[in-house]
């Protein structure tokens, strides 16, 4: 496991745990990523609802965000279920993009997403 803190250490066991197949720590981290910057911009909702072409915005928004030390815990507050969504959605996501079929069963794009070497679990 990385060296993750332990809220997030905490996350990463609860979201594998939830997966029908296995995932690797680095899916769910920036799944947390994801959902964390998803509430930041799109006002507190996941999944970057309301945000109308991520693809345009995504390196526009990133480039103005400021990290500030010392904020509060925001993983700690985070469904595991959520997290686990949104892994879902980045895998048929990067698919997608790579072209490839997706499939309405999470086990199916996770084997695939895998074997195209994108994550090691």
């Amino acid at each position: 496991m990385s060296s993750a803190s332990r809220p997030a250490q905490a996350l990463i066991k609860q979201v594998a745990a939830l997966a029908s197949t296995p995932v690797s720590d680095s899916q769910i981290e920036q799944a947390a990523i994801n959902v964390i910057l998803s509430r930041e911009w799109a006002g507190g909702r996941d999944h970057y609802a309301g945000i109308a072409n991520l693809d345009t915005e995504w390196w526009e928004r990133v480039g103005r965000r400021v990290e500030i030390a010392g904020t509060p815990d925001t993983i700690s507050e985070i469904d595991p279920a959520i997290v686990l969504r949104q892994l879902t959605l980045d895998v048929e996501h990067t698919l997608r993009r790579h072209g490839a079929s997706v499939s309405p069963k999470f086990q199916t794009n996770q084997k695939l997403f895998m074997r195209l070497g994108y994550a090691q679990a």
